[in-house]
């Protein structure tokens, strides 16, 4: 399994998405798929859906589709990833519902990456 942790936002599901962005992690997750068919896309993207807890969806990227995990979203962007840093656990433990990753891919190294990526098990 790879694990692809990117902020994945794309124009319905965001109302500043960032379609650059969008377009290179989807591409990266159709060339990966072509290595291993079992992806989990770990979406850091602040969209439109506002969860208190973690969401865990089938979703589609481009022509497949893989099982995405998204963090708590809350309407203060800010605050939100701030909060983020304390759900790292939680998050990889659901990434581990899923199976064992065998690589981990990075967007960004922000924070919640950096963090995600010191205690994951890759």
């Amino acid at each position: 399994m790879i694990v692809i942790v990117a902020p994945y936002s794309i124009a319905d599901q965001s109302v500043n998405p960032h379609l650059g962005a969008a377009n290179k992690i989807r591409l990266i997750i159709e060339l990966l798929l072509k290595v291993d068919n079992e992806l989990v896309l770990v979406n850091t993207g602040h969209n439109n859906t506002i969860s208190k807890n973690i969401i865990i969806n089938d979703v589609s990227v481009g022509c497949s589709v893989v099982r995405e995990i998204t963090p708590p979203i809350l309407t203060h962007h800010a605050f939100g990833k701030l909060l983020n840093l304390f759900y790292i656990k939680k998050v990889l433990n659901k990434v581990l519902l899923s199976g064992k990753p065998r690589l981990l891919w990075l967007y960004n190294g922000y924070a919640f990456e950096s963090l995600l990526d010191r205690k994951s098990v890759v």
